[in-house]
């Protein structure tokens, strides 16, 4: 009998340990986009400030010589814009999608411990793995939220374009709906292997 609680516990420690790996896993990645994206907001800031010394020397030319080269300025900004932009879009959404995997990786990883038959005799001794569903999505908010956030500011900031705006809020909407139901299918199968 110590065996085998000495077994279980083990075993959870062992998914416990692959839980925070998990974690920590989101956490690097929402803390390597929100450098990024400060970087980018920087150049973002800078071409502003380039954008206004260009404007400034359109409206007071010396010569139709500087307006040629403010207009090649312009040119060169709003294509550095573009370029921040869909750096900006692609890295929260590959984030997005990283914090997605991880966290279906954490449910899976409690919904199958909960699910083991053996463990129900020495799950008192042991604490709980995960937390209450509700809690989870409300923790959830912000890992998903962010991301998602900032792939609808860059189009704001950089281009303007309102079906680029409405697409990524289809966008937004779905991927919520789809951590809703990811969440409510986490907790119905966490539920399951409790009362099994």
């Amino acid at each position: 009998m110590g065996d085998e609680s000495d077994l279980e516990a083990a075993l959870y420690d062992r998914v416990w340990s692959r839980v925070q790996q998990e974690i920590n896993l989101i956490h690097q990645r929402l803390t390597w986009l929100f450098t990024l994206q400060g970087l980018l907001f920087t150049a973002y800031g800078f071409s502003l400030s380039a954008q206004a010394t260009s404007l400034n020397a359109t409206l007071h030319p010396p010569s139709t010589m500087i307006s040629n080269r403010t207009d090649d300025v312009e040119r060169q900004i709003f294509i550095a814009r573009l370029v921040l932009g869909s750096v900006g879009i692609l890295s929260a959404s590959l984030t997005a999608v990283g914090v997605s995997a991880a966290r279906n990786a954490v449910a899976h990883l409690i919904a199958s411990w909960n699910q083991r038959p053996e463990n129900l005799r020495h799950k008192a001794s042991l604490p709980p793995l995960g937390s209450r569903p509700r809690n989870t999505r409300t923790g959830l908010v912000t890992a998903y939220g962010l991301p998602f956030i900032l792939m609808l500011l860059w189009p704001l900031l950089v281009i303007h374009w309102l079906p680029i705006v409405v697409a990524v809020i289809s966008i937004l909407a779905t991927g919520i709906i789809v951590v809703q139901k990811n969440a409510d299918a986490n907790a119905s199968l966490s539920e399951t292997g409790k009362s099994s």
